[in-house]
C-alpha cells in the first residue's frame, strides 16, 4: 500500500503521517484516541484504529524537536490494550511505510499518526472492559482510554460493520479486497453517504479522480437531501481534493497520465453513476440500478475521528458560481445535478418513464477505453448531419450547427466551432443531431470542448419516432481542475432492435461552473 493511499484514506480522521520519538527540546505531551469507535466499543472481529498525537506541552508555545533512536520515530512509540480482569497485552501496529526520523512538533502543527489492532486479531480477543495505554519517552505517560470489547455477536447496523471491515482490508493492504467488499452493497443501493465518501477516497487513491467525482456527486446529493445531515469531514477532505488542481493525486491523473495504469477496480459499480430518480422509479434491472436510499442509510454520519487535535478540523469549501458573462471561466466543485427525471415521487416518476417507448440499460464507458483516435477511426460510427438545440448562444458561431460532422475543436476551451447553450446558469439544456443512416445502435459518444461534466441524460429517436432512454445521471467525465479540456463522455447499450435516426443529449447548466460547449456527437451501430 502506497504513503499517497495511506494518506487520502485516512484524512479526516485526525490522521496526518509524520514523525515522532525523543523530545530534544521544550516539554511535550502525547495524546490518544479512538477512531470510529462509538461509545468506547469495539466489536470483536473489526479493527480498532487509535489515533496518536505528540505536541508541545499545554501553555508552551516552544517547539518540540522529534529525533527518532533509529529510522522510524513510530518504533520509539509503544500503544498497548490490555484487559482489565489481567492477561497479556495486544500491541498495535503503526500503520503505513517508514515513518520519519527527526520532526519538529508545534502547537499549530503537532505530529500524529495512526496505529491499529487489525480485526482477525480483535476476533481472538475476550469480550470485556480494556484499557489503552500508549507510552513515548520524550513525554509524561497519559491516562489510559477505557473500551469495551463486545462479543462478535452483538447487533449492528451492517453498512457500519462493512465500512469496518473495509477500513481493516485498506490497513492491511488490501485496496482491492476494499473495494470489492464496498461495491457488493453499493450495487444493490448506491445511496448510502458513508460508503459513497469512502469509495471515493479509494479511487483517487489509486489516481482515479473520474470515478472519484462520481461518488462525490452522489454523495454531495444524498447530504443535501437530508434535512439536518452535515457533510462529514471526510467528505469535506474528498471534496477538498478533487478541487485542488495542484494536488499531486489530481494532477497526475488530469495531465494526460496512462489511463490504463488505472487498476480495474478503482472504478466503482454502474449504479453510483445512475441517476437516483431513474433508480427510486426502479425501472431499471437491480443489478444495475441503486434502490431507493433507507432512511438509517440516508441519516448515518461518516465516520470521524474522536479528538481535540486540530489537524482533524475540516475547513468548509465554497463553490463559487457561475460567471455572468462569456467565456470566463471559474474553477469550482461539483454540484449535485438538477433532477433529470423531473417527479418528486416513485409513482410519478414511474408514469414519466412510461413516457419512454423504452428504457435501456446504458452504462458510461471508462474514459480508458475512450482514445479520440480509436473514436475518429470507428467504422461503425458516423457524425451528425444535422441539429438542432433547446438555445443557442451565437448564430454561426455557437450554433447548434457547430456540432455536426466530425470534431473541429483542436484543443479544450472556448471555441465557436462547437455548440454553446444560450445560458451558463439555466438548469437543463439539450441539442438534438441526426445521422444520414439509422442504424441498430450500440453507443452514443459526446466529446465536450469547454467546461465537460454537465451530461446528465442521454435518449435515443428512433424511425418511427418513438423516444427511449438510454441513460440517466451523472457524467463524470470532467477531469477535476481542468475546465479547459477535451472530454469524452460516452454511454453504451445492448444493440438496439430498432434504428436510431436521431441523439438528443441533455445538459444540466448548473452542474459545472461558467458555459458549456460540445465540439462533436458520433453514433456507433450497424445499419
Amino acid at each position: 500500500m502506497t504513503a499517497r493511499f495511506q494518506r487520502l484514506l485516512l484524512i479526516g480522521l485526525a490522521v496526518i503521517a509524520a514523525g515522532m520519538t525523543t523530545a530534544r527540546a521544550g516539554t511535550a505531551q502525547i495524546n490518544a484516541w479512538l477512531i470510529g469507535a462509538g461509545r468506547a466499543q469495539v466489536i470483536a472481529g473489526q479493527p480498532l484504529r487509535i489515533g496518536v498525537e505528540i505536541a508541545p506541552a499545554e501553555n508552551s508555545n516552544e517547539p518540540v524537536s522529534i529525533v527518532a533512536r533509529g529510522d522510524d520515530w513510530r518504533r520509539d512509540v509503544s500503544v498497548e490494550l490490555s484487559p482489565d480482569a489481567g492477561g497479556s497485552a495486544v500491541a498495535a501496529q503503526a500503520n503505513g511505510a517508514g515513518g520519519q526520523k527527526q520532526i519538529t512538533a508545534t502547537a499549530e502543527n503537532p505530529v500524529s499518526g495512526l496505529w491499529w489492532i487489525p480485526a482477525a486479531t480483535t476476533e481472538k480477543l475476550a469480550p470485556g472492559k480494556y484499557s489503552l495505554r500508549v507510552r513515548w519517552s520524550g513525554a509524561p505517560t497519559p491516562e489510559p482510554l477505557a473500551l469495551e470489547i463486545l462479543p462478535a455477536a452483538t447487533a449492528q447496523d451492517p453498512m457500519e460493520r462493512v465500512l469496518a471491515l473495509a477500513y481493516d482490508d485498506v490497513l492491511g493492504g488490501r485496496p482491492e479486497a476494499a473495494a470489492l467488499r464496498v461495491d457488493a452493497v453499493l450495487t444493490a443501493n448506491a445511496d448510502n453517504i458513508d460508503l459513497l465518501t469512502f469509495r471515493g477516497l479509494l479511487c483517487l487513491s489509486a489516481s482515479d479522480p473520474v470515478s472519484a467525482k462520481a461518488c462525490l456527486v452522489r454523495a454531495q446529493a444524498l447530504a443535501a437531501s437530508i434535512e439536518g445531515v452535515e457533510p462529514s469531514v471526510t467528505l469535506y477532505e474528498l471534496r477538498r481534493r478533487l478541487d485542488a488542481p495542484d494536488d499531486a493525486t489530481v494532477s497526475s491523473a488530469v495531465g494526460g497520465g496512462d489511463a490504463s495504469a488505472i487498476p480495474a477496480w478503482s472504478r466503482p459499480p454502474e449504479s453510483v453513476f445512475r441517476s437516483r430518480e431513474l433508480a427510486t422509479a426502479s425501472a431499471i434491472s437491480p443489478a444495475v440500478a441503486p434502490t431507493a436510499a433507507s432512511a438509517a442509510n440516508a441519516t448515518s454520519p461518516a465516520p470521524t475521528a474522536v479528538t481535540n487535535s486540530a489537524s482533524s478540523t475540516a475547513e468548509k469549501i465554497t463553490v463559487p458560481g457561475s460567471t455572468a458573462s462569456k467565456p470566463v471561466s471559474v474553477g469550482n466543485a461539483p454540484t449535485a445535478p438538477s433532477s433529470v427525471i423531473a417527479s418528486t415521487t416513485p409513482q410519478a416518476a414511474k408514469a414519466e418513464l412510461a413516457s419512454y417507448a423504452s428504457v435501456e440499460t446504458g452504462v458510461i464507458v471508462p474514459p480508458a477505453d475512450l482514445a479520440e483516435a480509436s473514436i475518429r477511426s470507428e467504422s461503425r460510427g458516423q457524425w451528425a448531419t444535422g441539429a438542432k438545440a433547446s438555445s443557442e448562444y451565437g448564430s454561426p458561431g455557437y450554433a447548434a450547427m457547430q456540432a455536426m460532422g466530425a470534431p473541429n475543436v483542436a484543443e479544450g476551451g472556448d471555441n465557436t466551432s462547437a455548440w454553446c447553450p444560450g445560458s451558463s446558469a439555466k438548469g437543463l439544456q439539450w441539442i438534438e443531431l441526426t445521422y444520414s443512416k439509422p442504424v441498430h445502435a450500440t453507443e452514443v459518444r459526446v466529446r465536450q470542448s469547454y467546461n465537460p461534466g454537465a451530461v446528465v441524460k442521454i435518449e435515443a429517436i428512433d424511425t418511427d419516432g418513438g423516444t427511449h432512454l438510454w441513460w440517466s445521471g451523472i457524467d463524470p467525465a470532467r477531469p477535476p481542475g481542468a475546465l479547459n479540456a477535451i472530454a469524452w463522455f460516452s454511454v453504451r447499450v445492448p444493440r438496439t432492435a430498432y434504428r436510431v435516426a436521431t441523439v438528443r443529449v441533455t445538459l444540466d447548466i448548473d452542474a459545472v461552473a461558467s458555459w458549456q460547449e460540445v465540439d462533436a456527437v458520433q453514433l456507433v451501430g450497424e445499419e
